[in-house]
């Protein structure tokens, strides 16, 4: 059998990829099943989900950067775009750490103040011609490699979503790749797919997509009751393991609370206005 001489094999903590070394001699069998043990340790995990702060936006802001760089989406040329910004200031940052501080996962909720401030948070127009602000857009999701079996995404969507419903906010949105993970178990909650007018050309900072991106949308109105119950029987044993320890401040999600100029990204001139294409969802 082969060996391997002394390695590194690569797993993601909070400040960029951490690092186990594999003694020289290992059998090569033997770094798939440390893998494999390492995966399963998380299973174990306890911890907090709490409340990001600006104090803490270097650690996420390399936390988002380490774990894009492996997104099998897409390929991005500026990390910077990642870095902490104003849509995190205005917005609630949550992140899931584990007992020792390191983070395990994060999402972003930004509030959208109107149909030009969600037309530049989507990089295009609104998809539903009914549109109610204030609004909601999630974004920013990052997970640990070895956590991305837990539901950690799911856990945090479920807060944001509770959060939602009880200040009155109708419509959740989302840019998704075709074919990320989460897509199928968005859809089973209600949330309605548009092809973005821009299908794999993105924003700035990304060298190439391979899916295409769609915006999603999600009525509280009509699926919340639906969506919020599917995540707490999802997330039942995540919510004790991974306690919510902060309240979510509601800081820009009441009309008439958020200021004049609050998104840097500013609508493409070739993104096309509300038309057939944004008519169905898919």
């Amino acid at each position: 059998m082969p060996t391997l001489s002394a390695q590194e094999v690569k797993t993601h903590d909070w400040g960029g990829p951490a690092r186990a070394f594999v003694p020289a001699g290992t059998p090569a069998g033997g770094v798939a099943q440390g893998r494999a043990r390492l995966l399963g340790d998380t299973r174990g995990l306890t911890g907090a989900t709490r409340v990001v702060t600006r104090a803490d936006a270097a650690l996420i802001s390399r936390f988002r950067q380490a774990q894009y760089r492996r997104s099998p989406d897409l390929t991005l040329t500026d990390e910077s775009v990642l870095l902490w910004d104003e849509g995190d200031d205005l917005g609630i940052v949550l992140a899931v750490r584990a007992q020792d501080g390191s983070f395990l996962s994060t999402m972003r909720a930004e509030p959208l103040r109107d149909t030009k401030h969600a037309a530049r948070a989507l990089d295009c127009q609104v998809p539903i011609a009914d549109s109610v602000f204030p609004a909601m857009i999630l974004g920013r999701g990052a997970t640990r490699e070895d956590c991305q079996h837990l539901g950690l995404n799911s856990l945090m969507r479920l807060h944001f979503l509770r959060f939602a419903r009880q200040r009155g906010i109708r419509h959740v949105y989302g840019r998704v790749y075709g074919q990320a993970a989460r897509t199928n178990l968005m859809r089973s909650i209600g949330y309605a797919f548009f092809r973005h007018p821009k299908g794999a050309e993105v924003s700035a900072g990304t060298a190439g997509a391979h899916s295409d991106l769609h915006v999603a949308v999600l009525d509280l109105e009509v699926h919340g009751e639906t969506a919020t119950g599917i995540l707490e029987a999802r997330a039942s044993e995540l919510l004790a393991r991974f306690p919510l320890v902060d309240q979510l401040s509601s800081r820009g999600f009441t009309a008439g609370e958020l200021p004049r100029t609050t998104h840097p990204r500013q609508v493409s001139q070739e993104a096309p206005r509300y038309s057939g294409a944004f008519a169905s969802a898919i």
